[in-house]
């Protein structure tokens, strides 16, 4: 544990310091004309000087003084991020604590030995001897370019390792927006904007191909703020004015119709097309099924009886186009080549399967009709009371859009999965018929722009396959430990720092981690703008309108 005060001179304001003949000030000014950005009056001040303490600087922190001029410790908040000049480049970190430090308080001895109406302000300045200590994790180091490509096009920097310490002595100042928004990959021109960070104030917006590069986790605790995130995102689609992928959602309890239908979206944004399809109107297309399929739906099924009912169903897709579940069942029964208790095993399996009412010929919705760009596609699963039901639906609704997309039937699409760990559970359960399916396209999909938005208030029970696939996370408050331990052991870009902060994350607050961001970010989540939830209230509410029914 480092003890504070001991041994540090005292600072009365930092100057401006200078370091081989460059001005961190003009430094930061030139940094910002070399990304084509005109430098925003008031930013990239000093807000305090890096000092000796312990055994720092080093590459991977450093302490400073916070300056008292210009009242610049208002400004210097847990969360901020700075920049030092070092080797003609800007070494980037972020302030990770906050201590101050008043040497006439550093002694108990002293204050048992007083007298308790002693007030020390009135006989000793105390106050000029007070002084706040930062200490700053290092995150990378931002070359500053001399030259410039032809053309009079700006030449922008990569972010590199820093592995230099930045030296004692030299000033510590705030980040320009415009070079923070290039170190933390945001993009500003047509990214989706999905709030405003925490300290820094900087509008997050994500570039959508870094987003679902892969697949994307939303992460949080029952009401901690995950549908409405996903509702902000929703928006963001909506209202781009490009082409974007088709969006499929697996809307569990219906908020997502309810949304939607209060929403009035159709007539505000008439360039998005919303299907909303409910439960008991899906229909799976019996001729689109395939051998893993009977498999995942009949676990009880022996391999040979599996081969044998692969036998009659490629026989009968060669002679009919279109076929149901009973035309099976009467194909089994007019096979001499069966014998009797394989008829009657996989017959009586069928029947089990027939009783859902959803097998036919054709399926509803046709995938490959509906998934267009600029489209939401609502499955409502929130009227089926079958576990079982729920699971061949989104095995067969995700298998057949990763078959129509690796054919390049549809466009790129991105399939929302509400309570994902109830279809891809960490642990084996018969009747998580989708895990295979979604495994297998958070495994491949990324080759094929197939992208899966996992959305769950207990990680711990969410597969690590495919969480572990999902190379960015959005993350808001979760308390349970087992959850955050999952969390961590699945993510090795979430810092021990971050993980600490997700405990205690207000209500719609965030943090990001990932492909999509170069560091984590923490964020809250903007207002919506136009969608609207469609529940009519609260407990009490509720209780009043039922009371008020006939």
């Amino acid at each position: 544990m480092p003890v504070y005060g001991r041994g540090l001179q005292k600072f009365r304001g930092a100057p401006r310091f200078k370091k081989h003949g460059h001005d961190l000030g003009s430094m930061v000014e030139q940094a910002s004309l070399q990304t084509s950005f005109k430098q925003p009056a008031g930013s990239g001040r000093s807000i305090g000087t890096v000092i000796s303490f312990g055994s720092t600087p080093d590459i991977y922190t450093f302490h400073f003084v916070i300056s008292n001029a210009l009242d610049a410790s208002r400004q210097v908040k847990v969360g901020k991020h700075v920049c030092v000049l070092e080797n003609d480049g800007l070494v980037i970190g972020q302030i990770v604590n906050l201590v101050k430090i008043n040497e006439y308080f550093l002694n108990a001895n002293t204050l048992k030995e007083s007298r308790p109406q002693v007030n020390f302000a009135s006989i000793f300045p105390v106050d000029q001897w007070e002084y706040v200590l930062g200490e700053v994790n290092v995150m990378g180091f931002y070359p500053v370019l001399d030259g410039q490509k032809k053309g009079g096009a700006a030449s922008l920097p990569v972010v590199e390792k820093s592995i230099v310490p930045v030296s004692p002595g030299s000033s510590v100042q705030a980040m320009i927006p415009e070079l923070l928004e290039k170190f933390l990959g945001f993009n500003s021109l047509d990214g989706l904007h999905l709030g405003t960070m925490d300290v820094d104030g900087l509008p997050v917006k994500v570039d959508l191909a870094k987003l679902f590069q892969k697949h994307l986790a939303i992460l949080a605790m029952s009401g901690a703020g995950k549908s409405y995130l996903v509702s902000v995102l929703l928006e963001e689609f909506i209202k781009a004015r490009k082409a974007m992928p088709p969006v499929i959602i697996i809307d569990t309890h219906g908020e997502y119709t309810a949304m939607f239908n209060a929403s009035n979206t159709k007539n505000k944004f008439p360039r998005t097309k919303i299907e909303i399809t409910g439960g008991s109107f899906i229909q799976i297309g019996t001729p689109f099924l395939t051998g893993g399929s009977f498999f995942n739906y009949m676990p009880n099924m022996s391999p040979v009886q599996g081969r044998d009912l692969m036998r009659v169903f490629n026989e009968l897709r060669q002679s009919k186009k279109k076929f149901d579940l009973q035309d099976l069942v009467a194909a089994l029964e007019s096979d001499a080549k069966l014998g009797k208790k394989t008829k009657e095993a996989l017959e009586g399996w069928l029947y089990q399967l027939g009783q859902y009412g959803m097998f036919a010929a054709t399926e509803h919705p046709r995938l490959d009709e509906m998934l267009k760009p600029n489209t939401i596609a609502v499955l409502d699963l929130s009227g089926l009371t079958s576990s079982k039901q729920k699971q061949i639906i989104v095995d067969y609704i995700a298998s057949r859009a990763f078959y129509l997309r690796k054919n390049r039937s549809i466009p790129p699409f991105v399939l929302v999965i509400e309570e994902a760990h109830q279809f891809v559970p960490q642990a084996a359960a018969e009747n998580a018929v989708a895990r295979h399916t979604i495994e297998t396209i958070a495994r491949e999909g990324r080759k094929f722009f197939a992208s899966l938005c996992l959305i769950s208030q207990r990680p711990v029970n969410l597969s690590t396959t495919v969480l572990s696939q999902c190379n960015t996370q959005i993350v808001l408050r979760v308390s349970n430990p087992y959850d955050l331990d999952h969390i961590r052991t699945s993510s090795e870009k979430i810092t021990p720092e971050a993980l600490k902060m997700i405990a205690s994350l207000p209500v719609g607050s965030a943090v990001i981690v990932g492909s999509a961001v170069n560091t984590p970010v923490f964020l809250k989540v903007r207002p919506r703008e136009f969608l609207v939830d469609g529940k009519e209230g609260g407990l009490l509410e509720e209780l009043e309108a039922f009371n008020k029914q006939p």
